[in-house]
């Protein structure tokens, strides 16, 4: 560490098999939404009809999801320490597999990271709706340092 507040000397690591996975030696599919996994007492409570499901937070712009017509949420709330934003579409079911519990549902995400779409089973407005998304891989760096410019703006 230094006395001047630089950073200069600090490392950070992350570990091979995140490495390989970010970079496509085994890349997980991305389609581009934001959600949080509730369980069967919080889908009851919620009035949806499984006993865990995908709660969409927000959608990516021009991601597969958003132009596949996802809806997140827009109606912000508190449940004990838990942010969360009510009012979008909850995932059922992938591949019809219902999203019992958390570990089911990224078992089911990687199944597809070979695959061209993902079947997913929304809850929308009180009743269920089919969608068929594209799955892509995940988009490493942010737009605009893609396209050459800095995080802050600056080319």
């Amino acid at each position: 560490l230094t006395t001047t507040g630089g950073s200069q000397g600090l490392g950070f690591a992350i570990s091979s098999n995140n490495v390989k996975q970010l970079l496509g030696a085994d890349p997980a599919p991305w389609i581009g939404v934001n959600a949080l996994f509730i369980g069967p007492e919080l889908a009851r409570a919620l009035h949806i009809p499984s006993e865990g499901a995908l709660l969409v937070q927000s959608v990516v712009e021009d991601s597969p999801a958003q132009r596949a017509g996802i809806r997140g949420g827009d109606l912000p709330a508190l449940l004990g320490d838990t942010r969360l934003v009510l009012g979008g579409d909850v995932v059922l079911a992938i591949e019809d597999q219902r999203t019992c519990h958390a570990e089911c549902i990224a078992h089911e995400i990687h199944d597809q990271a070979l695959a061209s779409t993902m079947k997913l089973t929304l809850w929308r407005e009180g009743r269920e709706v089919l969608m068929e998304i594209p799955v892509q891989r995940p988009q490493i760096l942010a737009p605009s340092l893609r396209e050459g410019k800095s995080a802050w703006g600056k080319e």
